[in-house]
């Protein structure tokens, strides 16, 4: 299946006053590497040589990707205005050719490529990214449905209003090293949720910006690469991307090749393809033609196998403006479809979007172009109902008192998978489930309005037991009762049940739980029971925690209502990352054992320092009351 940047919402972790963030659960990083959020060390050059002045008999290539873990935001917009590399003496070399606006919010569980270009060869040991606040545009959902957006402010509680550097130090046995000829990687990970502590009673995000790296990063993360066309071979199989990565125009980051197979998908100004016939139609492109291709990156070479690919026009427009978001209402009469639109983001042709905080007004007709993402198939503005995430181009005008509509009449829409997530209450083998929902394309059941989805007002979608076909995907692993996770589309519009076509269907126990538990600022010197340098696991004494939860998809399980507290284990999977945060000194550890990892732990916690954190991703055991963890994070107080 192909994959778009996810639309990621959650629910009821922010209804404290102030949330302590969590710790990076970083798939990101190796052992014993420090990072700050402070200005780069003052004995180093700041005026860094720009990689695009290499000499290629002297450079090599460095990709490199960004991504993010979840946080508690429903957007989170900032510039990114440098990304620099350092040597241990303190040479720099700038690789973003110029600023971006990027919504972190939208780049979870999928990379960007930020650049792919020639590097002086050398051995770099740290890393400094700059995120420029002055635009921030950051809201969260209060937990009632309602955005609020939170002004930034340090950690000392003053308002930041300009540049933030992040400075991360590469492990010491794993640094950056460049030679002439080969291909490099570097992964980074912006954790949302270990860099900001929201505090809903100010209105405002503390930010102390926590960002992983690494040069061994798992391949298995769904990589985007954006930017213009520079050229395709149909008799090659590929074609080549000068990357601009997010929203960025008219500045190179250096060159991606794309391989594509037979089953690739392309949607390509507003016309569907698969396999050769999208890779002709690429081809027939002119040069510089805007294009996305989602895919896997391949170890050792700056190659991309592509599951789809966006170009031209259903890209992005150069006349056009698009608005991305759930549709929660609707209504067709025979000349005209209006959505209503919830928590978009408004893009206009120059590249710049916001997030917009209020419903989205859009009218679209039959001359609006419609298709579906992955699907060759011909689609009307029938095939859009109410759950659909949707991106959809037209003429975007706002009223004086702020609402903002879309003339979609003469644009396109496209239709993207949507995620769902609920509770099975019904299994027919081999082709339905039935789910009460607990989210629609992240959002809570209760912001959509259904009527009008069914042949008749008796057989509108409800959310309490909502349709699910699944056709010939497996149902192996689902049971009555538990939670299940389904991508796909919506029914069309006035055409349910089913209510929903599944695309993937996968069952609770396939997908990462995160464990978190917070004593707040204060912390606690007792969070752990029995540690020792030699303990093979974490067991928690959860007394005076101010929240604690597992998570499995959108459902939390209070640990303080359970028999005992779980106990912390490592997967011992390769690629496995356990962290310790010093709050006072803006700085973390990161470890590639659970050994080191504990041993340095026990040590940090002499009796003085206390716990304020601790984040767990993996999988929880409620027979053993286990968590099996591929990463751990506990934030201290030191």
């Amino acid at each position: 299946m192909s994959v778009s940047f996810s639309r990621v919402r959650s629910y009821g972790l922010l209804q404290t006053l102030c949330v302590c963030a969590a710790l990076a659960l970083s798939a990101c990083g190796g052992g014993d590497s420090m990072g700050s959020a402070s200005s780069p060390d003052s004995g180093a050059s700041l005026t860094p040589t720009m990689a695009a002045s290499c000499n290629g008999a002297s450079c090599g290539q460095l990709l490199t990707t960004l991504t993010d873990t979840q946080g508690e935001f429903l957007s989170y917009i900032v510039s990114l205005t440098s990304l620099q590399l350092q040597t241990a003496n303190g040479t720099s070399v700038e690789t973003l050719p110029a600023a971006t606006q990027v919504d972190f919010a939208q780049l979870v569980d999928l990379g960007e490529v930020l650049g792919a270009g020639q590097i002086p060869s050398g051995n770099y040991v740290s890393v400094t990214l700059t995120l420029d606040y002055s635009n921030a545009q950051i809201t969260v959902d209060n937990s009632s449905g309602t955005a609020v957006s939170l002004a930034p402010v340090d950690a000392n509680g003053n308002p930041l209003t300009g540049a933030l550097t992040v400075t991360v130090q590469l492990d010491n046995a794993h640094s950056l090293v460049i030679t002439p000829g080969d291909v490099a990687r570097l992964a980074l990970d912006f954790n949302l949720a270990a860099s900001n502590t929201v505090n809903l009673t100010a209105d405002t995000v503390q930010v102390e910006p926590t960002l992983a790296a690494s040069i061994v990063p798992s391949n298995t993360l769904p990589v985007r690469v954006r930017g213009t066309l520079a050229s395709a071979s149909t008799t090659g199989s590929d074609f080549v991307v000068d990357v601009e990565p997010f929203r960025m125009q008219g500045a190179s980051a250096g060159q991606v090749t794309v391989q594509v197979a037979s089953t690739t998908t392309y949607q390509i100004n507003g016309t569907a393809y698969v396999g050769s016939a999208g890779l002709a139609a690429l081809a027939a492109a002119s040069s510089g033609t805007m294009v996305a291709a989602f895919g896997t990156l391949q170890t050792g070479t700056q190659t991309l196998t592509a599951t789809s690919v966006l170009a031209g026009t259903s890209l992005q427009s150069p006349s056009q403006d698009e608005i991305s978001g759930a549709v929660v209402a609707a209504s067709a009469t025979s000349s005209a479809t209006t959505l209503t639109v919830r928590d978009a983001t408004w893009t206009r042709p120059n590249g710049s979007f916001q997030f917009e905080p209020d419903e989205v007004t859009v009218t679209a007709g039959p001359n609006t172009v419609v298709t579906e993402e992955g699907q060759t198939g011909s689609y009307s503005v029938a095939d859009i109902s109410v759950g659909q995430q949707v991106d959809i181009f037209g003429t975007a005008s706002q009223a004086a008192g702020g609402a903002l509509s879309l003339d979609a009449t003469a644009g396109e829409a496209q239709l993207d998978y949507t995620p769902a997530w609920g509770v099975v209450t019904n299994l027919a083998a081999g082709s339905s489930i039935t789910l009460n929902l607990e989210s629609l394309d992240g959002l809570a059941p209760s912001v959509f309005n259904f009527s009008g989805t069914g042949t008749s007002a008796s057989n509108d979608a409800s959310a309490a037991s909502y349709a699910v076909s699944t056709g010939d995907l497996s149902q192996s692993g689902l049971s009555v009762g538990f939670p299940a996770r389904v991508t796909g589309f919506v029914a069309p519009f006035g055409g349910a049940p089913p209510d929903f076509t599944a695309q993937t269907l996968v069952n609770y126990a396939a997908v990462t739980d995160q464990l978190v538990a917070s004593w707040g600022r204060a912390g606690s010197t007792a969070a752990f029971t029995g540690l020792s340098a030699t303990s093979t696991s974490l067991t928690l004494d959860l007394a005076n925690v101010v929240q604690d939860f597992i998570a499995i998809g959108p459902e939390r399980l209070e640990l303080t209502t359970l028999a005992s507290a779980p106990t912390i284990v490592s997967s011992t999977a390769s690629g496995d990352v356990f962290t310790i945060g010093h709050a006072g000194k803006l700085k973390v550890q990161n470890f590639n054992t659970f050994s080191a990892f504990v041993s340095a732990l026990a040590t940090d916690l002499d009796g003085t320092t206390a716990v304020i954190t601790v984040a767990a991703a993996g999988e929880y055991d409620a027979t053993s009351d286990t968590f099996t963890a591929s990463g751990v994070a506990v934030l201290l107080s030191d």
